[in-house]
């Protein structure tokens, strides 16, 4: 495993990576997971796939990123099939207007984490910079996750249960956090962040195949234009043209 690289960080570096962990992995988490308790489940994931259209306003901002209509016009297009796929198949909940604002603002900071990593991953193995970062978060993440830990009854917790954390921790955690920094790194923020548009039709999906549950004909047209959205987000431009190109 690449974690020699971990010495070779300077200052700059970590900082870079724990700042930026602390809001990926920790100010995030928290933000996103006490918003949920005021909002809706459908609600919480239209909001929150909001996060790569922030992470493109702050990429154009932050100079990472050109601004262009392909850009504008992709990432509209691929939100507006997510939020079909998604309102389009379940009801509205309650939801308060304190939930709703801790959501977005996760979305906000998750944008804001991408843009603040992405150049301290450059030339670097991401699995050991994953974990430079994540010490950033434990600053916040483990006094958090103590407290909730203290009231949780783990003698009640099934085998279903404790399969689920152990998902949750080494695919959906540790190895997909690795592919999106990976993504981060080579592609960038937006390119990265425009295929996490993929997950709520993903699930949705991975429910009709598994449980018979058919999609509406409205979720499947929300799928079209999150694909349409992601092709013309995601074009890479034309290189130009220069004085030794040979004539056409």
């Amino acid at each position: 495993m690449a974690l020699r690289q971990l010495p070779r960080l300077d200052k700059v570096a970590w900082r870079g990576l724990l700042v930026g962990g602390f809001l990926a992995n920790g100010f995030y988490m928290i933000l996103f997971l006490e918003g949920m308790k005021g909002v809706g489940a459908a609600e919480g994931a239209v909001i929150l796939a909001t996060a790569p259209l922030w992470m493109a306003v702050l990429s154009v901002l932050g100079g990472q990123e050109r601004l262009s209509w392909p850009l504008g016009i992709g990432a509209g297009l691929a939100y507006s099939g997510v939020a079909t796929v998604i309102l389009g198949g379940k009801a509205l909940g309650g939801s308060t207007l304190w939930g709703i604002g801790l959501v977005l603002a996760s979305a906000v900071v998750w944008a804001w984490s991408a843009v603040t990593l992405r150049p301290h991953f450059q030339g670097r193995d991401p699995l050991p910079t994953y974990f430079a970062s994540f010490l950033g978060a434990s600053v916040v993440l483990v006094p958090y996750g103590m407290l909730a830990s203290v009231n949780t009854p783990f003698a009640a917790i099934t085998p279903a249960g404790w399969g689920a954390l152990i998902y949750l921790v080494l695919i959906a955690g540790i190895l997909a956090f690795v592919a999106y920094y990976w993504g981060l790194r080579d592609c960038g923020p937006v390119k990265t962040a425009f295929h996490q548009y993929f997950i709520p039709p993903t699930a949705a999906l991975v429910e009709w195949l598994t449980t018979g549950r058919s999609l509406l004909p409205i979720q499947w047209l929300g799928i079209g234009l999150l694909f349409m959205g992601v092709v013309i987000g995601t074009q890479r431009k034309p290189a130009p043209q220069t004085d030794s190109d040979p004539a056409l």
